[in-house]
């Protein structure tokens, strides 16, 4: 997974120029800062802290974005192959790393583990987990909105034109 957010990343600086004729350079780079982020702590969370409800939303973002990239990808292909060959690799990678953490030994790796100090239910309540939890789910409130207004912007621009 930390593959295919470098990837990312890298395809985002190749249309850099692009995207910030558009969008302007410090929205574009908020943007891309804040799925980073978002993207990094759900990585995270799933490959170190085993946090199973962070596997399932990170699918869930992925699932959501396929119908968003599908129809796109002809016209990746023809502004630029390498970036949409670079695309569909970043695509692939981590359709594989779902299958892996969905399956055979992964599946009984995010089953709660029973430590021998047993943490209180206050504890597991208001302890860290609770926070990275509730800071993930506003980072990706954040994001959904930032993700709504790039495309209002967008879909405004496709109906009245384009004026600088």
């Amino acid at each position: 997974m930390y593959v295919a957010l470098g990837i990312g990343v890298l395809l985002t600086a190749i249309a850099f120029p692009e995207l910030s004729a558009t969008a302007g350079p410090g929205f574009v780079v908020a943007v891309e800062g804040g799925v980073v982020i978002v993207i990094g702590l759900l990585i995270w969370l799933v490959a170190r802290q085993r946090q199973n409800w962070a596997r399932w939303t990170f699918l869930v973002l992925y699932l959501v974005g396929l119908p968003f990239y599908v129809p796109r990808f002809p016209e990746m292909v023809r502004v630029n192959a390498i970036s949409a060959a670079a695309s569909a690799c970043q695509l692939l990678f981590q359709a594989i790393a779902f299958y892996l953490v969905f399956t055979g030994d992964a599946r009984d790796w995010f089953k709660p583990q029973v430590a021998a100090g047993a943490v209180s239910p206050e504890a597991r309540r208001f302890g860290p987990k609770r926070a990275g939890k509730i800071l993930l789910w506003v980072a990706v409130a954040v994001m959904a909105l930032i993700v709504a207004a790039v495309a209002l912007t967008y879909l405004s621009i496709l109906i009245f034109g384009y004026n600088r």
